[in-house]
């Protein structure tokens, strides 16, 4: 394989597992803001039945 394409290959694999990273770390930030308006919603329902 020509050592340009193999460049161009592992720097497109690099790239994949960079989005990969972001998109995970961006799912983590996601379930815990659910998990935060979960929360605060259960705590004002006390508040709404009224």
């Amino acid at each position: 394989m020509p050592g340009g394409q193999e460049r161009a290959l592992r720097r497109r694999i690099n790239s994949v597992q960079s989005t990969k990273q972001i998109t995970r770390a961006m799912e983590l930030i996601a379930a815990t803001r659910v998990v935060k308006a979960m929360t605060r919603a259960n705590a004002a329902r006390p508040y709404s039945t009224k």
